[in-house]
């Protein structure tokens, strides 16, 4: 799986940003639906069921339960929806 990392000191963001976004874009008809969550930054929301598969809605059902105000949130977390 390549990981594309957009890192800068100086100069507008959104330059660097977007390489990475269209760096990704090149790259995705190659890909799986497949993700690693530690991987994804923050617009990368929708794609954390692909990051669990199959468990996925397990999960989702026990973060409602035991998590239902999110409180372990800093990183990319299921969201008890």
């Amino acid at each position: 799986m390549p990981v594309f990392l957009s890192a800068w000191e100086d100069g507008p963001a959104e330059l660097h940003i977007n390489w990475a976004r269209k760096t990704w874009a090149a790259f995705k008809p190659l890909s799986v639906d497949e993700s690693y969550v530690n991987f994804m930054s923050g617009d990368d929301m929708n794609r954390v069921p692909s990051a669990y598969g199959s468990n996925y809605a397990r999960l989702l059902e026990l973060k409602k339960q035991y998590d239902p105000d999110n409180i372990f949130r800093m990183n990319i977390n299921i969201l008890p929806k």
